[in-house]
């Protein structure tokens, strides 16, 4: 059985059970149902695109059938507060859970891999556990306000840049499995100057630099094209 794109886009459906007869579904099945509260999903489907994204009112999402992949934007914008990420979980797409109002979050060993952004902007999260060896995606916690906790007991190799850029972390355990960390410095405030060349003040976001002040000498300036060997 297949559910199919926007099935229930707006529905005023406060809870509902995914039964395992379903093997799919299209994108954004249940997208801004601002009424949904509670969903138990027994299918072993993926959890579609945008499918229960702007679901303001969802506290709620319990997994019990084996599930491999959370696709993007699924979650993005909901009330979720607690969300169990079974072992089943393999996959976790871009913006899976952007906006979330998560509080806790543990990723389990099972995840093999992430998209950017995957937990960005989610506000109220203060305490994540990485279980994963997956690599730390680009902006994967980046604006988690208020996250001040973080354990890493998966052996990932790679921390991407911004990955935890405007946290409260002030240090963390880095394991020494990571032999590279984007940006040189993935734990930044939002105030930060992160690097100074020839008078520039610069941070480097997403790869490019992003001249924030002067404070050379010169008065007859030219504006250099790289920065720290960034464009």
């Amino acid at each position: 059985k297949t559910i199919e794109y926007y099935a229930f886009y707006a529905s005023g459906i406060e809870d509902i059970t995914i039964p395992a007869e379903v093997e799919s579904s299209g994108g954004g099945i249940f997208r801004n149902s601002k009424s949904l509260k509670h969903v138990k999903c027994e299918s072993t489907m993926m959890i579609p695109y945008l499918g229960f994204a702007g679901c303001t009112a969802l506290k709620s999402f319990e997994i019990t059938g084996s599930v491999t992949a959370i696709d993007e934007e699924s979650f993005e914008d909901t009330g979720l507060e607690e969300f169990v990420i079974p072992s089943s979980i393999k996959t976790i797409g871009a913006y899976a859970f952007t906006g979330a109002k998560l509080k806790q979050l543990t990723i389990p060993a099972s995840v093999i891999g992430y998209g950017v952004c995957a937990f960005m902007g989610c506000e109220d999260l203060t305490s994540v556990r990485i279980e994963s060896s997956a690599n730390i995606s680009n902006d994967m916690f980046s604006s988690c306000l208020k996250l001040s906790k973080l354990e890493i007991t998966g052996r990932p190799t790679s921390i991407g840049d911004n990955a935890f850029y405007r946290t409260q972390l002030e240090d963390a355990i880095i394991p020494d499995s990571v032999t590279s960390i984007g940006d040189g410095n993935p734990f930044k405030k939002e105030t930060d100057k992160i690097n100074n060349e020839v008078g520039f003040w610069y941070e480097v976001v997403d790869g490019k630099a992003s001249i924030v002040g002067y404070d050379g000498d010169q008065t007859d300036v030219t504006i250099p094209t790289t920065l720290g060997g960034y464009p």
